[in-house]
This record gives structure tokens, sequence and C-alpha cells, in this order.
């Protein structure tokens, strides 16, 4: 099956959770210029019924400095929400708000659910997740719903980027969503989207047949971990797949390592195999090359049935893929909090006056460059680990003594904010600063 429209990286999501590895992607990871093509995005967001301001927030700062940045010149945009309509329409009605009308129109700018992108393409997509950490515990399971319409759901909104798909959540996948659940499988794609070819070609070697690569190839694209020729005593076995202290074997029937007149033999090990509690599922070569989705079908049900998650990967290799284009994307929304076109005014007082406000009482103006981490930390603490930008800004230019917030003080916490935030010490969630 021949796909023309999204990056690699981005349709293996879905080449893994709906098509059994059966798509062929054809566009060049190179054919874009954004990069990386998946990048997930937490923020410090609570769900409040079916909506999640926070989350809104962020995908609204975030478009407008898409639309600042060079890179994502004329790119199209498209905003899902993968918890229902309410989220939907509530950044729809912010873009409708702070986002140029012009600009909506030519990049075709647009929220909404999976339903309404279906058959249409953005070049660059947002998914909001909505939910956000529960107070203890586990968020409950997101299996695949009744007649798989939540997997036709997720699969449909994963793949209408072209170019780039951001996950936005409120919520740690490592803590707080089960391994079967569908928005860590989701999580760990985006984190790692070449996960499911490195586990391919790790194992591609070990197997014995190209009957055996085959079958390893349609195991790993449906985001299985497996390992070949797996050694038990005197006996190996073709395939295990593996997650959550459970196992499955399988074996492949009707090639030359497994001809059908060694089939007793064969059926002699599984039997010793099974007193020391393996479970085994056998594929036979010629259904499989007459037909090869109904022979797979009797493997898959049953890694179900052992409950077997998808997307048990190891941790992903570092660095994934470059982050510096998304590092310029928070700078734009920095600069843009801190400097409010509703603060030009006061930027462009006269000079001199400002100079001899922002300075302390017997003091040069080289005292204002004695800003750092830890006393922007401290007050941020003092205000309770939060504050609007605005009162934060006036509380740390007040404690270090000067009379007024000007802009050269304006500057310089500018730029120890870029740090703090890059280094992951503190969150700006729409107006709100907050201390990590």
């Amino acid at each position: 099956m021949e796909h023309f429209r999204c990056v690699p990286e981005i349709i293996a999501f879905s080449n893994q959770l709906s098509y059994d590895g059966k798509i062929l992607p054809l566009r060049e990871s190179n054919s874009t210029n954004l990069k990386p093509a998946c990048v997930p995005r937490r923020v410090n967001g609570i769900r409040e019924n079916d909506i999640n301001r926070i989350e809104a927030n962020d995908i609204i700062l975030m478009i407008k400095a898409m639309i600042r940045h060079p890179a994502y010149s004329g790119k199209s945009i498209g905003v899902i929400s993968m918890l229902g309509e309410a989220q939907a329409r509530l950044i729809q009605t912010m873009l409708l708000k702070e986002i140029d009308g012009v600009e909506l129109e030519t990049r075709r700018i647009q929220a909404g659910i999976s339903g309404e992108f279906q058959g249409d393409e953005r070049d660059v997509i947002f998914l909001s997740m909505v939910d956000s950490s529960p107070e203890e515990g586990t968020l409950r399971s997101l299996g695949f719903g009744a007649f798989e319409q939540t997997k036709k759901r997720y699969n449909v909104a994963a793949s209408r980027a072209r170019d780039q798909l951001w996950v936005v959540h409120s919520f740690d996948p490592n803590l707080d969503l089960k391994s079967s659940d569908l928005r860590n499988q989701l999580l760990r794609h985006v984190l790692d989207p070449k996960a499911t070819l490195r586990a391919f070609e790790r194992e591609e070697s070990n197997t014995e047949s190209p009957f055996e690569r085959e079958v390893l190839k349609r195991l790993t694209a449906a985001g299985y971990l497996v390992k070949t020729q797996w050694q038990v005593g005197y006996f190996r076995i073709d395939m295990v797949v593996e997650g959550d202290g459970k196992r499955l074997a399988i074996e492949c029937d009707g090639d030359r390592w497994h001809p059908l007149e060694k089939l007793s033999e064969d059926i002699e090990r599984q039997t010793i195999l099974e007193r020391l509690g393996w479970q085994f599922v056998r594929i036979r070569g010629s259904v499989f090359y007459r037909n090869p989705e109904q022979a797979m079908k009797p493997v898959f049900e049953r890694l179900a049935e052992l409950e077997i998650p998808q997307g048990a990967f190891s941790t992903p290799e570092s660095p994934v893929s470059t982050m510096t284009l998304v590092q310029e994307l928070d700078d734009i929304i920095v600069q843009e909090l801190i400097n409010p076109e509703s603060d030009q005014s006061e930027e462009s007082e006269n000079s001199e006056g400002t100079e001899k406000t922002e300075q302390k009482s017997g003091s040069s103006e080289e005292s204002s460059k004695n800003f750092d981490h830890a006393e922007i930390e401290m007050v941020l603490a003092r205000l309770g680990g939060f504050a609007p930008i605005e009162s934060f800004l006036r509380e740390i230019a007040k404690h270090k003594g000067f009379k007024r917030l000007g802009k050269n003080i304006r500057k310089e916490l500018e730029a120890e904010l870029k740090k703090l935030l890059h280094e992951g010490r503190i969150s700006i969630d729409g107006d709100v600063i907050r201390l990590l």
C-alpha cells in the first residue's frame, strides 16, 4: 500500500496500529525542513470536564510562534482534540480571537475532532490529549473501543500531518498510563518514531529464512518486541514476543529449517517446552504465502489474549532528533510573553529618564546586570511556585530594589528566563510562569 502524504516517521504509528506494516511510505524524511517530524510536548495542564485550558493556550502560543518563524512560512496548521468537541470548540474560539483572519484563511488553521479531518491534511498537526495526571494511581486505560472506534479515531488523527506532528499532553506516560493504553502507544511513538525500524533491523540478521523475516517484519511493524532464535536449554524457538513479563513462542513451519517431515520432532519439542510453561502458536508457510493476513490473525489474537502489549521497545536512542527548531519556537513565545505589545509605549519612553528610574539610589546601571537563576527561583518560590508573568516581573524588579520595570530590566530577565526554560527549571503556560 503506497503512501505519499506523511513523512515516514509520522505514518509509522498508523502503519503499526492499523495496517500491520503494509503501508509503504514513499516520501523521504528530508523532503521537509521541519525537524523533528514528531514532537511530544508536556504542559502542566489540568482536565476540567472535557477541556484543558493550559493545553489549549500552549497550542495557541505555539501557532503564533510558528507564524513568526520563517521555517513555517506558508505552512498549513490543524488542531485535533483527542477527547471530544468541547476542547476543539475552545481552541477554535481562541484561534478566531487571537490569530489574524488572513493567516487563518491562507494557512487553513482550524481546530476540530478527528472526524472533521477525515480525508483532509495539514502540514502541521497538533493533537490535544486533554487528560491530565490523576491525583493517585493511573488513568483509566484507553483501549480500541467498541467496534474499534477509538483505534480508528487515533489512526485518522495521527496521520493527518504531512511534515510535523505535535502531541500536547498533561500527563506522564510512564507513571500515569498502563503499557497497553492507546495513549501510551502514541506517546512512545512520538518519543522515538524509528523504534519499529530499529527493532526489525536488530533481529533480522538472526532469522533463518525469508519466511521468518516476513513474519518478524509484521510483528515489529505492529509494535511488538520480538526476539529471534531464543535459546531454551538444548532447544531454540524461532521467535518469542514478550512484554509485561509475558511471552509467546512462535514457530514458522514449512521451510527448509522446519520441513513437514520434521513436524513430529517439532511438536515433541513444543510439548516439552509447554511443560515448562511456554505457550506456542505455529504458522504454516504455505498458508502464509497464500494469505499473510489470514495466517497472522491467530498470532495477533493470541497476543491479545495474553495481553502482551505493543510498543514495548527499549528506551529511545539519545538523541532521537534535533530539537533546535522547537527551542526557537519557545524563544519566540518567551519573548512575546515578556515583551507584550501593550508595553511598547513604556519601552519607547525617553531612554535617559528610564535609565534613571531603573537605577537604585547611589548605584550605577551596571548593578542591573546582577540577575541570576537562584534569585529568580527564590522569588518565584516565594510567590507560591507560580504567578502571572507581569506580576512576577514586577516582583523580581522590586526584590532587586528597582523603582520600576523598564526596558533594560525586561531584557535581562528575558535572557535568564530563556535559560531556565531550556534547562527545564520553569515552565510558561499562557501568561503564567511556574517553578518546576
